[in-house]
């Protein structure tokens, strides 16, 4: 069955508009209820550090996150207009060798609404050939330091009270663990001088710089926003119900049936829902532009990734997943309680000889003898007296 070919415009809405849908599933609805009692906690922790593997739907928890946080405080904010209570960004992926902090601590300014990236733009420039080019505010031209000052004193008079990372492992890509430990200071200093919770979302090289810190180990929570796993048959529901949710989302003439091929679409998706809508959203689209009138599997496996790509995915996972499994009581207490020291053979102390006694026994030997000159016989091991009398 051909459909008649519709506009661009028309294919954009229907894909935006299946974009915008939310499939509630049991690992999601686990992760928020984990978040949301870890940001509001009275007097909780400075950070918040939400985990999971690559597409497991990381940024749609902190979307979530961030308007249940706000339509918490909607009172305070429609009584006084320059509160902002949460803020959200996205840390960028650094172009050079290192995170830029300025261009952070710029979109953060936006973010919070702070007059200083707020002015007008400079005037361009007479090298400029493009009207609508980008022109510098006057926060491109300040220092880091400047602007760490500016962000902090806009977090306080706002009010803010819980600042959201999407992406935050970008944070962390140093190869070397001495300046991703420098980039974590920067972060729990900006909790600690603003009064925030600082909610770190990523994936699991955010557990890098944590089991290099015990500091962000006493002051931090950890939340693992799981994939559906294969091999765990309690798994299964949940996915298979992730399917029958997008099943209602398509919009064609003819009903989509996703559940009976659920073990392709798992494995293929590697049991992360971030991954399995972002490939039904390509099908869909391809479906609406060829005229499509159903979507099978066949047609989906045209948009899907491939064997290699999906291993390199896998292996990420696991290696994650790995990083989180706790460790036995018997290394504890190894680690807390060493072992006695072996004695060392160099030592100068003369061993230890047994005396056997006539009757079998074993008995300690004597200490060393003190007392006297080196060399000076002791008097009573002379004989005294006569031996004849003495009988």
């Amino acid at each position: 069955m051909k459909l008649a070919p519709q506009p661009t415009s028309e294919i954009e809405l229907r894909v935006r508009r299946f974009k915008a849908r939310e499939a509630t599933h049991p690992h999601m609805d686990a992760a928020k209820e984990a978040a949301w009692t870890a940001c509001s906690r009275v007097g909780g922790e400075n950070v918040v550090i939400i985990t999971g593997s690559t597409g497991v739907g990381k940024s749609t928890l902190a979307r979530h996150l961030y308007r249940r946080l706000k339509e918490r405080c909607r009172v305070e904010i429609a009584q006084h207009a320059h509160v902002i209570p949460v803020v959200g960004v996205s840390a960028v992926s650094p172009t050079g060798r290192a995170f830029s902090w300025k261009d952070f601590y710029i979109r953060l300014l936006f973010q919070a609404g702070d007059p200083v990236t707020n002015q007008c733009l400079l005037a361009p420039t007479g090298n400029d050939m493009f009207g609508d080019s980008p022109y510098d505010t006057p926060a491109d031209r300040m220092q880091v330091d400047k602007l760490r000052r500016c962000v902090e004193i806009t977090l306080k008079r706002r009010k803010t009270r819980w600042l959201i990372i999407d992406e935050a492992h970008h944070i962390l890509l140093h190869k070397d663990p001495h300046v991703n430990q420098i980039m974590f200071e920067a972060l729990k200093s900006l909790a600690i001088e603003t009064k925030l919770t600082i909610i770190l979302c990523g994936t699991y090289k955010l557990l890098d710089i944590r089991d290099q810190s015990a500091q962000l180990v006493r002051r931090s929570d950890l939340i693992h926003f799981q994939r559906y796993d294969i091999r765990d048959r309690a798994h299964h529901r949940g996915f298979r119900r992730v399917l029958h949710a997008f099943e209602e989302y398509f919009d064609l003439p003819e009903p989509v049936k996703l559940v009976p091929d659920w073990e392709q679409y798992f494995i293929r998706s590697i049991g992360c829902v971030g991954i399995l809508k972002d490939w039904l959203c390509k099908v869909y689209e391809k479906a609406i532009e060829t005229e499509q009138a159903n979507i099978d599997l066949k047609f989906a496996m045209t948009a899907a990734h491939s064997n290699k790509e999906l291993i390199t995915i896998a292996k990420e996972a696991q290696d994650g997943e790995i990083k989180l499994l706790d460790v036995s009581d018997d290394e504890l207490w190894s680690l807390l309680r060493p072992p006695k020291p072996k004695p060392d053979p160099d030592d100068p102390k003369p061993p230890s000889i047994a005396v056997a006694c006539p009757a079998g026994t074993v008995v300690p030997p004597r200490g060393p003898m003190t007392g006297g000159r080196v060399g000076q016989r002791s008097p009573q091991r002379d004989p005294v007296g006569r031996p004849d009398l003495a009988a």
